[in-house]
């Protein structure tokens, strides 16, 4: 252990603005033993990372692994250093985790886009697309327009309003994307019989199995009703804080600083390293989640009533 934290304090102690502070719990961790007349082999950092290596070569769930934390925490005497879940064992090795840089690949093996070809959008021996999922609507095809998020490290398709009808009165579209859109989407429906050869699709859609009015669409956007207002609805009371993950975090606040949008949202990064996020005309105070929360419930009753 001694020559583990040796080898890397430097890369600890540079690698945040709390290096020395983390460097210091890790050193401590290091150091005490998991209860008073343990053997001086087995102090909380080697405990905690024999348990994290069993929990990840047998596939434990975190609920499993924070029920056995319990046991020990009760079998064990006291008092001992067992953590209380998961989420605390992490917080103790923290400082000790490897920093990953994510790096595209040719999906035909050709490259990797790095060094020389990183900036490139397809691959120089094959003249594949950098990521299949640019090419995923069946209608655009390589006309879909897409843009890459950094901080949230996924792909959206954008310029939705070319699926409106034309007479529709367009918004502010500088509070959302900055651009003006002007186009309009292809609204032919390709058969069954088109050469898929050069495509990168791979396998049929499960809708065509599971909603039996799929493969009559026009455009395979139009779901019905039912999915449609289940979507909307997960997505706005997640969106809202209201339901499971918040959707409004560091990450698509990063988004918006590299998309150039929004500068009042821009995260604002502390002297502690830490970030402040300006609140928006979205976020609630709990007063207002519990008002939506009853008028939710209110409406439930008037369609149970009909």
């Amino acid at each position: 252990m001694e020559d583990m934290l040796r080898h890397i304090e430097p890369e600890v102690l540079l690698g945040s603005a709390k290096g020395l502070e983390n460097f210091e719990t890790l050193k401590k961790a290091a150091n005490d033993r998991m209860y008073v007349g343990c053997g001086k082999e087995w102090t909380v950092l080697r405990f905690v990372l024999h348990l994290l290596i069993l929990k990840t070569k047998f596939g434990w769930s975190n609920n499993s692994f924070n029920d056995l934390l319990t046991l020990l925490g009760n079998f064990l005497p006291k008092p001992n250093f067992v953590p209380k879940n998961t989420y605390e064992e992490k917080k103790i090795i923290n400082p000790m985790k490897m920093h990953v840089q994510r790096t595209h690949a040719c999906r035909n093996h050709c490259i990797l886009y790095h060094g020389e070809y990183a900036a490139l959008e397809k691959c120089p021996n094959c003249d594949a697309s950098l990521v299949k999922g640019k090419t995923s609507c069946v209608v655009c095809l390589d006309g879909a327009s897409y843009v890459y998020l950094k901080g949230s490290t996924k792909i959206v398709f954008m310029r939705h309003r070319r699926f409106l009808l034309k007479m529709h009165i367009p918004q502010d579209e500088g509070l959302f994307y900055g651009t003006n859109e002007n186009d309009f989407a292809q609204n032919q429906l390709r058969s069954e019989t088109t050469n898929v050869a050069d495509m990168p699709f791979k396998e049929m859609s499960i809708f065509f199995k599971y909603l039996p009015y799929w493969q009559e669409l026009a455009v395979r956007h139009a779901i019905d009703g039912m999915h449609l207002q289940k979507n909307v609805f997960d997505s706005t009371i997640g969106f809202l804080g209201l339901s499971g993950k918040a959707k409004d975090g560091l990450k698509s606040r990063k988004d918006l600083v590299d998309l150039q949008i929004r500068p009042e949202l821009h995260p604002q990064e502390l002297l502690n390293g830490k970030y402040y996020l300006p609140s928006a005309s979205y976020n609630l105070i709990p007063d207002e989640r519990l008002a939506i929360c009853a008028g939710g419930r209110h409406l439930c009753w008037l369609k149970v009533a009909s």
